[in-house]
């Protein structure tokens, strides 16, 4: 009795087991069978997982780990994906919470929880649920896992001898996924290379994860099924991108992510720029702050929650949208005389840019801004897609690395809220929280929803 009364005395434990029992009650709902993952199922019942996973990778992927677990999971009971499918989710929750929250502050932890669960898991469900889950969602719980390492080693935090296998375990099947790995890439050498400046010497279980990161990323670079999927996508999604150049592409992830994010009406993106704007407003008397803040937070609601209304009342605001819908680079060797394709690679600059400047006057330095090597991390991983013929045919699915760096940063300006003790502040906050913990109810209820449609 009581280790059970000490066990729930920690907030963040109380928290993780709800989310937990909230996660299951998705997973359980669910039959992982229906277009990708019955596709694998399929596949597997007529040729070993093993000769499956052969041909794949010299045909179609180097996702070779991933694709292994799916053949066995699915094949094998909907059950035990339930179980594997909420542990993930459960453990994508502790890592953030173990990662990014200093303490066991009680509405801090819930917060954190809400914003959780403002991500819309249907995304994830576009290929099914089954293949969609062990592709993104999965890859990212153990990445942010494999990450509480580097925590642990930078704060000089004891390491348990059973932790360190864990974590490598975890590092190796996150970066089976590419933009995984790409994250992964940034983010263990961004650390390992500050952990050198500040202690003068070498942590070798980070140059070791260091070292499983350039293996993945040297596999995947060798892998023929990767060369054969691409020239196949090229001529069935994206005939053109065969002539792109590296410009061209680089142009394409910048306006492809930021379109897609305005304009399908993002609400974790809804939620980063309103707690950005507000907390700003409250921080900040000079205008010209205050006006670099409301930037994203007012294309937000011009380009998707009001869009309807605002083409209604500006109509050639609307040809601007429909261009912005464009699937191409918008800006090319052929058509730059024309200035309006200039605008949404110029609109992308602008939404990104206010978005590092807001995050910039949050936490007013660049010393120690955990907030902007995840941003950076976050936008990269979505820029990625732009070297990419499905960079449009992922649909959303390809956005959960970069929405997650959004509610990673969002409580982490929330931290910076809970610092407030002046009255008005407090006040602020308050309503705040309510209108983001109604929005997580909402997203919750709507994936319940959804998941009972999908199963149709």
């Amino acid at each position: 009795m009581t280790k059970i009364k000490n066990f729930f005395k920690s907030n963040t434990r109380i928290a993780v087991l709800i989310l937990f029992i909230l996660e299951f009650c998705i997973s359980i709902w669910i039959t992982p069978d229906k277009y990708d993952s019955e596709f694998f199922i399929n596949q597997v019942k007529e040729m070993s997982v093993l000769n499956f996973v052969k041909m794949r990778y010299q045909t179609w992927t180097s996702r070779i780990l991933i694709e292994t677990l799916i053949g066995v999971i699915l094949l094998k009971s909907r059950f035990v994906w339930v179980i594997l499918n909420t542990l993930m989710m459960t453990i994508l929750g502790y890592s953030i919470l173990k990662l990014f929250v200093k303490n066991d502050d009680k509405s801090l932890v819930w917060m954190t929880i809400c914003f959780i669960l403002l991500y819309p898991l249907n995304k994830i469900a576009s290929c099914d649920w089954g293949a969609g889950s062990m592709n993104y969602t999965w890859p990212l719980a153990m990445l942010l896992f494999s990450a509480i390492s580097i925590k642990k080693i930078c704060n000089e935090e004891k390491i348990a001898k059973y932790q360190y296998p864990l974590y490598s375990l975890a590092l190796i099947f996150a970066c089976n996924q590419e933009q995984s790995c790409a994250i992964a890439l940034g983010a263990y050498f961004v650390f390992t290379f500050l952990y050198i400046l500040k202690h003068k010497k070498v942590h070798p279980f980070l140059i070791i994860q260091c070292i499983f990161i350039l293996l993945s990323l040297a596999f995947i670079a060798t892998c023929p099924g990767n060369y054969a999927r691409k020239s196949d996508e090229i001529s069935t999604y994206y005939v053109d991108f065969a002539s792109f150049s590296m410009l061209d592409k680089i142009s394409l992830g910048l306006t492809a992510t930021v379109n897609q994010l305005l304009l399908n009406t993002n609400v974790v993106f809804l939620v980063f720029s309103l707690v950005t704007t507000v907390y700003i407003f409250k921080q900040y008397k000079n205008n010209l702050y205050r006006a670099i803040s409301l930037v994203p937070f007012v294309a937000c609601l011009a380009f998707g929650v009001l869009k309807d209304v605002v083409c209604k009342m500006y109509p050639y605001f609307g040809i601007f949208c429909e261009i912005l819908m464009k699937e191409d680079t918008m800006l090319t060797a052929g058509n730059y005389l024309n200035f309006i394709n200039f605008l949404p690679l110029v609109l992308a600059f602008v939404i990104l840019g206010s978005m590092l400047l807001n995050i910039l006057l949050i936490f007013k330095n660049l010393k120690s801004n955990v907030a902007i090597v995840i941003f950076l991390l976050g936008v990269m991983s979505r820029m990625a897609l732009g070297f990419s013929p499905t960079v449009f045919a992922s649909t959303d699915r390809t956005f959960l690395f970069f929405e997650f760096a959004l509610i990673i940063i969002s409580v982490l300006i929330w931290q910076e809220f809970m610092k407030e003790t002046d009255k008005s502040q407090i006040k602020t906050r308050s309503r705040l929280a309510t209108f983001i913990a109604v929005l997580a109810v909402l997203q919750y209820v709507h994936t319940i929803i959804y998941t009972f449609i999908s199963q149709v």
